[in-house]
């Protein structure tokens, strides 16, 4: 009698297929945060090591280099710096819509003017590449849109095409309007992307990044952030790319229409 209780108690309780799935489920999400992390974090991690190396070489050895090298020293830092700011600010916003603390707060906008002030903050990476950027925006389109979250979406869009567009590269933003939506289309002469990537791409699962023309890096989390905030407006985004021939990511809004 005794040994059959023992066995009882060793018999582990039976899932059911719903429970089971459940755990799996649970499992996996656990295993992709786990990976999203360490990419973060190793991502976060270069431009800080790169900017703290570049520093201390300049502060140990100040009286070696002439204006010129100090320059160059600075900008590389500043360039690094910028891109540690720009990880950690996408972070932070992918952090606060995950958990639901992003609120949606529509007002109207001026679609030229924003994307005007977003290139103009964007212009220390414009300038050291030497990029050009072409605006084609009407001044009247009628958009009631997020501010924050729309800031976000084409910072982190024309940011990608400055990434992978070579020195002295174009970048070409436009807007069209087509009946209750406009098209925002942010196209660059750069590396663009394979067929392959862009099956990947607007997927946290896929965590899909690759370096840019100035070995800049990024984790993929600009796109989800992207993909989320144009959701929020009932938009769409997607991709148009091929090896060698640039990419346009183009993403839609809902016009005003009051």
């Amino acid at each position: 009698m005794s040994i059959s209780v023992e066995k009882r108690k060793e018999q582990k309780p039976h899932l059911s297929s719903i429970e089971k799935k459940h755990q799996d489920e649970i499992r996996e999400i656990m295993n992709d945060n786990a990976k999203f992390i360490s990419i973060l974090a190793h991502d976060l991690r270069e431009p800080f090591s790169t900017t703290i190396s570049l520093l201390s070489m300049l502060k140990e050895n100040r009286h070696d280099y002439d204006k010129e090298a100090i320059k160059k020293i600075i900008t590389m830092a500043s360039s690094s710096a910028e891109g540690a700011l720009i990880l950690l600010d996408n972070l932070l916003h992918w952090v606060v819509s995950q958990q639901g603390g992003k609120r949606f707060n529509p007002i109207d906008i001026n679609l030229q003017q924003l994307i005007s002030v977003e290139i103009a903050n964007l212009g220390f990476l414009i300038g050291q590449k030497k990029i050009t950027i072409t605006q084609s925006v009407p001044k009247d389109i009628p958009l009631l849109a997020d501010l924050n979250m729309l800031k976000a979406i084409i910072r982190n869009l024309t940011g990608n095409a400055i990434k992978f567009t070579p020195k002295g590269g174009t970048i070409d933003i436009s807007a069209l309007m087509c009946r209750s939506y406009v098209q925002v289309i942010i196209k660059d002469n750069g590396v663009g992307i394979s067929l392959k990537g862009q099956r990947k791409l607007f997927k946290k699962e896929s965590f899909y990044s690759t370096d840019g023309t100035n070995n800049e890096k990024g984790t993929g989390l600009g796109l989800l952030i992207c993909k989320d905030y144009v959701k929020l407006h009932y938009g769409d985004i997607w991709v148009k790319s091929r090896i060698g021939k640039g990419a346009e990511f183009i993403f839609t809004l809902k016009l005003n229409q009051e």
